[in-house]
C-alpha cells in the first residue's frame, strides 16, 4: 500500500474526532496519510498546547499508516513545535490505545481514579524529546 503523508486540512478534522471521540479545540492541528485514492487510512491530531509539551491523539485505519505517520508526527512534535514532551491521555477501558501508546515508547506518568466515570481511569503517558527513538538523527 502506498501512502501519501501531508498535514490535514481543517475540513479533515471531523475524520479523528469521530475515530478518537475528540472534541476539537481551538488550535488543533493533524497530520494525515491518504491512499492512492485520496480516502485518510490513519491521522495524529494536536492539541492541548502548552509552553513546552502538546498532547497527541492517533486514529488508524491501516496499520501501514502508523508506519508513515510515526516518524512525521514527532518530528512536527518536537521540531516543528519546538515541544519538549508530548503527551498521550487514554482511557483504561481502551486496551488497544494503552498497548500503543506502550509500543511508541510512551512512559505512563499518572492515574486519574474513576475520573472518566466510575472504573474508568484516565491514563496520561508522556514522551520526552530525549527518549524518543523515532526521531532519527536529530535526536
Amino acid at each position: 500500500m502506498t501512502l501519501r503523508v501531508q498535514a490535514a486540512p481543517e475540513s479533515h478534522y471531523g475524520w479523528i474526532a469521530a475515530k478518537a471521540d475528540l472534541a476539537l479545540s481551538p488550535g488543533f492541528r493533524a497530520l494525515e496519510a491518504l491512499d492512492h485514492e485520496g480516502a485518510i487510512v490513519g491521522m495524529v491530531g494536536y492539541d492541548g498546547w502548552t509552553k513546552s509539551a502538546v498532547s497527541m491523539h492517533v486514529a488508524l485505519e491501516h496499520p501501514m499508516a502508523l508506519r508513515r505517520l510515526i516518524r512525521p508526527a514527532f518530528g512536527i512534535a518536537f521540531y516543528e513545535f519546538g515541544k519538549e514532551v508530548v503527551v498521550a491521555n487514554v482511557l483504561s477501558t481502551n486496551e488497544r490505545s494503552l498497548r500503543l501508546v506502550q509500543k511508541l515508547g510512551f512512559r505512563e506518568v499518572y492515574r486519574g481514579k474513576d475520573w472518566i466515570d466510575r472504573g474508568v481511569d484516565l491514563v496520561l503517558h508522556e514522551m520526552r524529546r530525549r527518549e524518543c527513538r523515532w526521531l532519527g538523527e536529530k535526536n
